[in-house]
């Protein structure tokens, strides 16, 4: 067995504060003047059952998660709409786009239900 010494006996090199401070301030000032949103954080609303979505850096551009079976129902197209799906999977017109894939809808077109099988996050940008 291996024998562990009190803390007491070991202290800390007098440069750890230091270092740690040092670190701590290359941080903030790489983020400096930026927005950084983890995906758990921010203002996520309610958009269908099993559908949730949240703003990102503007009204038209935003994170729809959806959970296992969700569906997004028929509909029209206004503006462009550009989707990318960020993670699982996401069925448009039978086809199935996965991770990294891309789905645009032209303004003025309309597609039947698009789902999730499995769950998804999907990035999705409305454009005039």
């Amino acid at each position: 067995h291996r024998r562990v010494l009190p803390a007491a006996r070991h202290p800390p090199p007098h440069t750890l504060f230091d270092r740690i401070a040092t670190a701590i301030q290359a941080s903030a000032q790489a983020l400096d003047g930026k927005t950084a949103l983890e995906f758990r954080e921010g203002r996520w609303l309610r958009y269908r059952p099993g559908i949730r979505c949240k703003r990102l850096w503007n009204r038209n551009t935003i994170l729809l998660s959806c959970r296992p079976g969700a569906v997004l129902p028929a509909h029209d197209h206004e503006l462009d709409e550009h989707i990318v799906v960020i993670s699982g999977d996401f069925v448009v017109g039978g086809r199935t786009f996965r991770a990294g894939d891309y789905h645009h809808a032209p303004a003025g077109s309309r597609h039947a239900d698009a789902f999730t099988r499995g769950g998804c996050v999907l990035m999705v940008q409305y454009v005039p």
